[in-house]
C-alpha cells in the first residue's frame, strides 16, 4: 500500500518534487501581476512538461451577469409555460 507523509498546503508548495516536477506554472493576471497555477500532475514520457501560460483567471464577477441572466432565462422558461395553468385555477 502506497504512503507517505501529509504536508498542509504551504509544506507541499514548498517541497522540492513541486519545483522539479514543474508543477506551478506562472498565470497573468488581469491586472498586470503574476499568479502561480497549478497543473495536472501526471506527466506522460520523460520530455518535462511545457510551462507556458494560460489563459488569465477571470475577474471577480466577470461573468456572473451571463450566468444569472442564464439562469433566470430557465427560470423564466419555467414560469412563462405554468403562468396559464395558474392564472386558468386561480381565475375560476
Amino acid at each position: 500500500m502506497p504512503n507517505g507523509p501529509v504536508l498542509d498546503v504551504l509544506t507541499l508548495l514548498d517541497h522540492p518534487w513541486v519545483d522539479e516536477r514543474r508543477l506551478l506554472r506562472p498565470v497573468p493576471a488581469p491586472d498586470g501581476s503574476t499568479v502561480q497555477v497549478s497543473r495536472q500532475p501526471v506527466v506522460y514520457g520523460s520530455a518535462p512538461p511545457s510551462v507556458e501560460p494560460a489563459t488569465p483567471p477571470p475577474e471577480l464577477g466577470q461573468h456572473t451577469e451571463a450566468k444569472v441572466h442564464r439562469a433566470l432565462r430557465g427560470c423564466m422558461a419555467h414560469f412563462e409555460r405554468g403562468r396559464g395553468e395558474f392564472w386558468e385555477v386561480s381565475q375560476a
